[in-house]
């Protein structure tokens, strides 16, 4: 089984849509890719910079954190949320109350992808 290594971080910044999909999901992939020795990173995603984040945003991170968990890794979110933020979190229903920090934003946030799934 792998284990985890070293943190790395990644620090988003703005709004996360539909239209940037693509590009998060590439930081995302990058940053868990698996390292020479078969280890997995320790991601830690800063969100301090964040404003907007929507549902294929949010899927994403579920995905991600999916993927880094199956590989002996972990996703940590981090970074004080902006109020746009937490508003958005908690209107999607996907967290019931505020998380002002990334390790309580991660304990609220549980996995929603069939445990079964491949990475």
């Amino acid at each position: 089984m792998a284990t985890a290594k070293k943190n790395a971080r990644v620090k988003l910044h703005g709004s996360y849509g539909i239209e940037r999909a693509e590009e998060l999901a590439q930081q995302l992939k990058s940053a868990l890719a698996e390292n020479d020795d078969g280890s997995r990173v320790l991601l830690e995603l800063d969100l301090a910079g964040v404003t907007e984040l929507d549902l294929s945003a949010i899927q994403l991170l579920y995905a991600a954190k999916k993927s880094a968990l199956a590989g002996g890794g972990d996703l940590l979110l981090v970074g004080m949320l902006k109020p746009a933020l937490s508003a958005r979190l908690r209107s999607s229903t996907l967290i019931s109350t505020h998380a002002a920090d990334g390790p309580a934003l991660a304990e609220a946030l549980p996995s929603f992808l069939n445990t079964e799934a491949t990475r």
